[in-house]
């Protein structure tokens, strides 16, 4: 599963955002069906009290005309018109909710027969013993058909209840299908934040603190999401880089007490000769306790900068330096110490102005000098020379020895890395080159390696030039 976090987040963000959008939208529309519904309910229920209403009047119309026939009172005569247009207007809105139907016909009917009947008795000025009777029957059929009315609209109210109590019921099933879907949903995000990057982030925490204990075969396992199956698979090359880096140096460690046992075993034997013959040492004698004192000098050298200066403590005293006068001096140092190589300087007749340390430099061309002889055991010639360049003065050291692997040239300047030589680890403590790197760039300087194997090395220092002594 090709999933990264910012999916993994972006598709968590948009399922949140449907789980509140859903529901929010479901019960909005659920508000519309209730509020419909009861609209629906109150359009049914309004017949009913209209119909309710006419009832009452028309009683209340009988009533006042009664009072009227018994005392005269002209008042009675305005409250009964009043009566009148508030019947009629009762029967409109009637006719408006429930539609020129047969029964509110027949309603508008007995009510006007029943009014007019009314009006024409009290207008006879008879007595209200003789007037009721006559009118009895109209008021009986408006009354009747009030009732038809009533009954009409009571059903299409039940009619429109149910109608209602359906539609929630239909709102309610609808809007639970998208929140069961949705609780799924989220439950199966939660599942899968567990297993895509939760688990992963423990297994790696888990790894690093067991190998942060010291277990070495500590990795961490490369699930989940592909930023934590990055980072895991990060943490393993790390992992196998310090402990390949922890092993190297341990193999380098015991190279380096083999190697300071050879010279010390030298000294001893040169000393006992010296306590058997009790006499001065011959030349050859003390030519060998000086190569294996100054080999002890520089591997102890060696490792005591390359701790200065992981350690953030290389000092280089800078100055106004000609590059010409430190590689004489090492081609003289070295060209005495062997008798297969040529070591020769080609420095040329013009000045190459730095900014350096003379004795890191030689320190640098020693370096560069030592290993030049050492990978190039057939002897042969090798060669210092200087060139100045337009910003920059170049230091360059080729042999004609046994060639690096370009796939090994990369790993040259790395501490305690120490090329192959005939399918082992050549001597040394593997520290010279990291300590020539880290020196050249002290100075602002860099380093090429053009090497070809069975044909020899060079190594090409770059430093710039004084800017008033460029070419």
């Amino acid at each position: 599963m090709r999933l990264s976090l910012r999916t993994l987040s972006v598709g968590a963000a948009l399922l949140l955002g449907l789980i509140i959008l859903f529901p929010a939208a479901g019960l909005y529309w659920m508000s519309r069906v209730i509020e419909d519904a009861m609209q629906d309910i109150e359009h049914a229920m309004r017949p009913i009290v209209l119909s309710a209403e006419i009832e009452r009047r028309i009683w209340e119309y009988q009533s006042i005309a009664d009072m009227w026939l018994a005392t005269r009172d002209e008042g009675y005569r305005q409250s009964s018109a009043e009566i009148d247009r508030e019947l009629r207007w009762h029967i409109a809105q009637l006719a408006e909710h429930t539609g020129n139907t047969g029964a509110h016909l027949r309603l508008a009917r007995s009510v006007e027969a029943f009014l007019t009947e009314r009006r024409r008795l009290d207008e006879l000025d008879l007595p209200l013993d003789e007037v009721l009777p006559s009118v009895r029957p109209y008021l009986e059929a408006a009354a009747t058909d009030v009732a038809s009315v009533r009954a009409r609209t009571l059903e299409e109210h039940r009619a429109a209840e149910e109608d209602a109590r359906l539609a929630i019921e239909r709102a309610t099933s609808l809007i639970a299908v998208p929140i069961v879907f949705l609780v799924f949903a989220f439950a199966t995000l939660v599942v899968l934040g567990r297993y895509l990057v939760a688990q992963p982030i423990l297994h790696l925490q888990e790894s690093i603190r067991r190998f942060r204990g010291g277990s070495e075969e500590a990795r961490a396992s490369e699930e989940g999401v592909v930023d934590l199956r990055a980072l895991a698979a990060t943490f393993n090359d790390m992992a196998a880089t310090i402990v390949r880096q922890r092993r190297e140096q341990l193999t380098v460690l015991a190279g380096i007490a083999h190697d300071l046992r050879t010279p010390l075993s030298a000294l001893k034997m040169g000393f006992e000769s010296l306590d058997e013959e009790e006499a001065r040492l011959d030349p050859a004698a003390r030519r060998l306790i000086r190569r294996q004192i100054d080999r002890l000098n520089r591997m102890v050298g060696d490792v005591l900068d390359t701790a200065r200066i992981e350690a953030g403590h290389l000092e280089v005293m800078l100055d106004n330096l000609d590059l010409r006068e430190p590689a004489r001096a090492m081609v003289d140092l070295y060209g005495p110490t062997t008798d297969s190589h040529d070591i020769t300087a080609e420095v040329g007749v013009e000045p190459a102005m730095v900014r350096g340390d003379r004795q890191r430099i030689e320190q640098v061309l020693s370096n560069l000098l030592a290993n030049a002889i050492k990978y190039s055991p057939a002897g042969g010639s090798i060669i210092v020379m200087v060139q100045v360049h337009e910003t920059e003065a170049e230091l360059s050291v080729a042999d004609r020895g046994e060639g690096i692997p370009s796939e090994e040239i990369d790993d040259l300047f790395v501490p305690f890395r120490r090329p192959k030589r005939k399918g082992e680890a050549s001597p040394g403590a593997g520290l010279g080159l990291s300590i020539v790197r880290r020196i050249v760039a002290a100075h602002g300087g860099r380093i090429e390696v053009d090497s070809t194997p069975g044909l020899g090395s060079t190594f090409r220092l770059f430093f710039p030039l004084i800017p008033d002594r460029a070419p």
